[in-house]
């Protein structure tokens, strides 16, 4: 299959909340010649990563949609925000995401699919605005309770270390070094699939403009995020899907099941596990999820609301 440059047709959008300007990169999925769309699509990514992450998904699913894939605030190309005062953060992000598929002039409800991180934040949306979203699709997502990785991030002078490392990142260091410590890193959570050399590069050169992505990773995991998605999945209306690696080193599916066996209490919902694949599944099988996704999307009852 092949694999989309999503930055080849990305651009900006200018949201204005409650501090002031922030620019959003989106992509918008060239619609394939002859391409009748049966509905709009916005893609979400983890963390750390960007839009980039769903460029052989999108190319399958642009076939049947109108896809769009976007950097959260901090991440890829798009601006940081600011911690809102007794807010938590996947709120904050939530409400500047739909900002901008408001700019997109998405009148009509959407299909939200996100993944890991991106799909807490998908959650947040869909609890907080439970009639802009038709159907929401969540891969290998965060759970509840928090996964080793996010507690990790959460242990005290984690952000004050990765302020330091990004600082040195600033540094001329040798590139090996650096592939070296990516690899370490990723290397548990893509598998039990290897780690794509290109991925490692495209990470570096997002890292070598933007250090404090760095910083932003452990941001988005503070206020335990994963509790907040307990209490909020019952306010979700919208059909909801759940992938998840059944290999996945990094959330194992229990965390996951709890929050479907909420969101099932009110409204239609699927959790498949795939044999075999670990958190990375959108990357490591894109056709494979890709094809899921349309085919519940055919199936799929109407939102209970």
């Amino acid at each position: 299959m092949r694999n989309l440059r999503l930055y080849d047709h990305a651009r900006p959008i200018a949201v204005h909340l409650d501090q002031g300007p922030v620019s959003l990169w989106v992509s918008q999925v060239p619609l394939q010649a002859g391409a009748k769309p049966r509905g709009r699509m916005l893609l979400l990514h983890g963390n750390p990563a960007n839009m980039h992450d769903f460029g052989a998904m999108a190319a399958h699913l642009g076939r049947a949609l109108e896809v769009v894939a976007l950097d959260l605030p901090g991440f890829g190309r798009s601006d940081n925000i600011r911690p809102v005062r007794h807010e938590s953060v996947l709120h904050t992000y939530a409400r500047h995401v739909q900002a901008a598929v408001d700019r997109l002039g998405w009148a009509e409800p959407y299909y939200l699919l996100g993944h890991s991180h991106g799909a807490a934040v998908a959650q947040s949306m869909a609890a907080l605005y439970p009639q802009r979203i038709a159907r929401l699709l969540l891969l290998g997502s965060v759970g509840t309770p928090a996964h080793w990785g996010y507690r990790q991030l959460a242990v005290p002078g984690v952000m004050p270390s990765l302020r330091v490392l990004a600082r040195a990142l600033r540094l001329p260091s040798p590139r090996p070094v650096r592939r070296r410590l990516v690899r370490a890193i990723m290397t548990p959570i893509f598998a039990p699939h290897p780690l794509p050399d290109e991925w490692i590069d495209t990470q570096l050169a997002v890292v070598d403009a933007r250090p404090e992505v760095l910083v932003n990773m452990a941001l988005v995991a503070s206020g335990d995020p994963c509790s907040q998605l307990a209490n909020t999945a019952a306010a979700i209306s919208a059909p909801t899907l759940f992938v998840h690696g059944a290999a996945d080193r990094l959330v194992p599916t229990r965390h996951a099941r709890a929050i479907h066996d909420i969101v099932a209490r009110r409204c239609p919902a699927e959790f498949h596990e795939l044999p075999g694949t670990g958190h990375m599944l959108h990357i490591s099988h894109p056709d494979r999820i890709a094809q899921l996704a349309l085919d519940w999307l055919d199936r799929s009852p109407t939102s209970t609301r």
